[in-house]
């Protein structure tokens, strides 16, 4: 897999200005957002409950729609494209998992009751 790494950049135009702005500006806010939230939730159950479904429901939204309104219809037929954006996709789930599972953990106290022992 890592052998691919060297293949994604510059081909095809993966990675457009238009497309890393978009990117760069939607990673800066889910973590601003991650970090806000986290201080101004740290009593609020529901409140954390709310943050926790937001996180689990937005980025597999956003998967989606980056496949369907930020990919050119020429570049969803290009196979080495396909196969670049598959492997994008695949690293920001697993940041998704395992963001999700922090948030999954504070939503239970889970972190509070490890901090105890």
């Amino acid at each position: 897999m890592l052998s691919h790494l060297g293949e994604l950049r510059g081909h095809g135009g993966f990675m457009e200005t238009r497309h890393k702005t978009v990117i760069v500006v939607m990673v800066t806010l889910a973590l601003i957002g991650a970090i806000v939230s986290f201080y101004w939730a740290q009593d609020s159950k529901s409140t954390r409950g709310w943050i926790a479904a937001a996180w689990t429901v937005l980025p597999p939204i956003w998967f989606w729609a980056e496949y369907t309104f930020l990919t050119k219809e020429d570049e969803k037929n290009d196979e080495k494209y396909r196969a670049r954006l598959k492997f994008s996709q695949d690293c920001a789930s697993k940041v998704w998992l395992a963001v999700g599972g922090i948030f999954s953990a504070s939503y239970f106290d889970l972190l509070g009751k490890l901090a105890e022992h």
